[in-house]
């Protein structure tokens, strides 16, 4: 009898949890549902460990992903309580690497199989084609011009960030057509996938670069080979298709900004050399080079906005005062009343941890991919194959191109990216002891 409490109770528990995560994932696009979303967030907690305690099962899996990502927390809260603005760093602390550490760890330990995974992915990839959706919808009334002229950001809202969210979705969203059975669903989101890439295109570069990555890993290892040869066919369409439109309407402000946009790409070596180049970036990793020079260790503490009073600090103005006219005048003149973050994920992660907390975040990543790597190489079905190269690591290879001039750690990208990297956690933790069993 008491056992089938037990098991009644356990059943609850996971019903809550799966609803509450979805729920979560579903508004996680949608910037005015910060109250439900937190509701279901802090009601999955409790459930969550309530699950583990039911089932005696330990918190956390100790193997190399979840320790390196564990001391990566660490440090970061380390950093955070000794650092500038305490309270100000705990609360950024809480509101960005808190939840994905959260998300990773229940999705490493609640969701062990693709099937669990791939229904848990429905709800951000559902919520993204409904959000783009919107946007075409919105778009009428404005005409193509909506896509490219970054001054109609003002008069919307729909397609600020999109970018930014899409560098995980699209990327799930192939990997999730080639998990489902039904061909018209595979279909359909195949479709999807291209409608949002082709949003993504005109408007924001650096995300169109990296939803590429994902893409290139669809149409060189998607099985089976048929569909692989599909995705090649709609790519060799759409360069003819770019091609044209760069030649018949190459005197367009949207065609001549796109074409300085991949000149600069395809030569970083001269934009490195530029204190301009790569859209200001290269002068604003300069200034915070110089600024985590005053800290190197443990970093400022978590919170990268505080950094707008530290860069008027008069040891640093002085210093570019000196010995950098160009940065100074952009910092206090040309752009005196404005905050430029580093736009680099690797230099804020150094900035608010320091170089023990950069370096503990990069062994992380090192040890995720050598193990996706390792488990990729084994013996593994089609679709296992799907789901670790174009999922997981169609995902992750997005995210880190995206990463290398932005910085989506704690927003929503970053909080997609880690329920992903617990899906692939307990995937590589399954099929390697598949493969211990077998040897």
């Amino acid at each position: 009898m008491e056992e089938k409490i037990l098991d009644r109770s356990i059943t609850i528990l996971e019903k809550i949890l799966y609803i509450c995560m979805f729920v979560y994932l579903f508004l996680l696009i949608f910037p005015h549902t910060v109250t439900i979303r937190g509701l279901a967030f802090w009601t999955a907690i409790p459930c969550w460990v309530a699950l583990r305690i039911k089932r005696k099962d330990p918190f956390i899996s100790l193997n190399p992903i979840t320790v390196s990502l564990l001391l990566f927390v660490a440090l970061a809260l380390v950093s955070s309580v000794i650092g500038t603005e305490p309270l100000g760093n705990l609360r950024r602390f809480k509101g960005e690497v808190f939840p994905i550490l959260i998300l990773f760890l229940i999705a490493s330990t609640e969701y062990g199989s693709i099937e669990k995974v791939k229904k848990l992915f429905i709800a951000p990839v559902a919520s993204f084609a409904l959000h783009s959706f919107l946007i075409i919808i919105e778009s009428l009334d404005y005409g193509l011009r909506y896509y490219w002229d970054r001054g109609f950001r003002h008069n919307n809202m729909l397609l600020d960030g999109y970018g930014q969210i899409g560098i995980t979705i699209i990327p799930i969203t192939l990997g999730i057509s080639l998990l489902v059975k039904n061909s018209r669903w595979k279909m359909l989101l195949l479709i999807v996938s291209l409608v949002e890439f082709c949003i993504i295109a005109p408007y924001s570069f650096t995300p169109a670069v990296s939803v590429c990555s994902a893409l290139l890993l669809f149409a060189l290892f998607a099985q089976p080979k048929k569909i692989r040869f599909i995705m090649l066919g709609v790519i060799s369409v759409v360069i003819v298709v770019v091609v044209l439109i760069f030649t018949v309407y190459k005197d367009n402000r949207a065609v001549t900004e796109i074409k300085d946009r991949l000149y600069f790409a395809t030569h970083p070596i001269e934009e490195m050399n530029k204190d301009e180049g790569f859209s200001y970036r290269n002068m604003l990793w300069k200034v915070y080079m110089d600024v985590m020079k005053d800290k190197p260790v443990l970093g400022y503490g978590w919170g990268i906005k505080k950094f707008k009073k530290i860069l008027l600090e008069k040891k640093f103005s002085d210093k570019w005062k000196t010995t950098n006219t160009h940065i100074y005048h952009f910092l206090f003149v040309q752009e005196k009343d404005k905050f430029y973050p580093p736009h680099n994920l690797f230099l804020e992660i150094g900035l608010q941890s320091g170089l023990l907390g950069l370096i503990s975040f990069i062994i992380f990543i090192g040890i995720y991919t050598f193990y996706l790597i390792r488990s990729i190489t084994y013996r593994i079905g089609e679709t296992d194959r799907n789901f670790s190269i174009i999922l997981i690591g169609g995902t992750l290879l997005s995210f880190m191109i995206m990463n290398l001039m932005n910085n989506e750690l704690g927003n929503v990208s970053g909080e997609i990216l880690f329920v992903a990297l617990g899906g692939g956690a307990a995937w590589i933790k399954n099929n390697d002891s598949h493969r211990e069993l077998k040897s």
